[in-house]
């Protein structure tokens, strides 16, 4: 074997890409046992289904799993009351018309939420044996997203009208920041030529990380479209997911002066604040090119000196 070795570079070229070799074989070995097993686990269901169903005949179709594309072969039904049934598939919980393997389909959902359709279709198929379009990356996640939304609008609404929260991780913090802003984006075969995408986000603090650097803790972000009171119910049930609302003793709301974000201190009952850059600007729209006069004005406020502040501004 040693001499083989070092005198066939054919054999070393081949050793060289031994892993993939090995994974080939492996994968080949492993879809053939799912095979088998997957279509005894059909024959069970048939010997002891529910009389009321019938056979109707035997199909094949390809099951997208971890291990690569499989042709499986399993028993179509006809039950007494007219309706039909693959009883493999809904014991996988395939979706129908779609037989992608409940693992598959998370893996994919999970790549897509961080990186694009392309990519993780192309990271699935570098890394494992799953082969898939970006496309249909993009329809296994829009299929879990669609569901997650409406099981979220039916709870917003619900606390929009009844007051009712949800139950909570009964978080604790003395103090909560809440701050709010939008965008305007334009849309594409809408009647509307612009929509406003409301963002929210709460944090506890700030923590350094550096010099003249700091993160926020405990950050949670929130953003719709829709309008102010589906949005602020929206934002109370996210927060009240995870803290003890009740036991928060200050909660401040900071935005740029919109009427929007005014708003939402009413579903907190949260002080409210201009953001420090909307604040020295309309600063500076009051003050003009009076420098210093802003700069004390500043000192005023960033100190919490406000009534300083607001017997200057008199």
């Amino acid at each position: 074997m040693e001499s083989s070795l070092l005198t066939n570079g054919k054999e070393l070229k081949q050793l060289a890409n031994l892993e993939d070799v090995i994974m080939r074989e492996a994968m080949d070995w492993a879809r053939k046992t799912y095979k088998a097993i997957v279509e005894q686990i059909d024959d069970m269901l048939a010997k002891h289904r529910d009389r009321a169903l019938f056979i109707s005949h035997i199909r094949k179709t390809w099951y997208r799993t971890k291990l690569g594309t499989i042709r499986i072969a399993r028993r179509y039904y006809r039950h007494a009351d007219g309706t039909y049934h693959y009883l493999l598939d809904e014991l996988l919980h395939m979706e129908k018309h779609h037989h992608t393997t409940a693992a598959v389909r998370a893996l994919a959902v999970e790549l897509a939420s961080q990186m694009p359709f392309r990519i993780s279709a192309e990271v699935l198929h570098k890394t494992t044996q799953i082969d898939i379009s970006f496309k249909t990356v993009h329809r296994l996640l829009q299929r879990i997203a669609d569901n997650c939304l409406k099981q979220w609008d039916k709870m917003t609404e619900w606390c929009l009208n009844t007051g009712e929260l949800p139950s909570s991780e009964e978080r604790k913090t003395d103090l909560l920041l809440v701050e709010a802003d939008g965008t305007m984006l334009s849309l594409q075969r809408e009647k509307a030529r612009k929509a406003e995408v409301r963002v929210g986000i709460a944090y506890e603090g700030w923590e350094r990380v550096g010099k003249d650097r700091y993160h926020t803790v405990n950050k949670s972000v929130y953003t719709d479209m829709v309008d102010s009171d589906m949005f602020w119910a929206g934002m109370a049930v996210k927060l009240s997911e995870k803290y003890d609302m009740a036991g928060i003793d200050t909660i401040v709301m900071g935005g740029d002066g919109a009427g929007w974000i005014k708003e939402g201190s009413r579903y907190f009952g949260s002080k409210y604040q201009l953001c420090r850059y909307h604040l020295n600007r309309e600063l500076c729209a009051v003050l003009g090119h009076d420098r210093e006069s802003i700069k004390l004005l500043q000192q005023s406020c960033n100190s919490g000196d406000i009534p300083t502040a607001l017997q200057f501004l008199a």
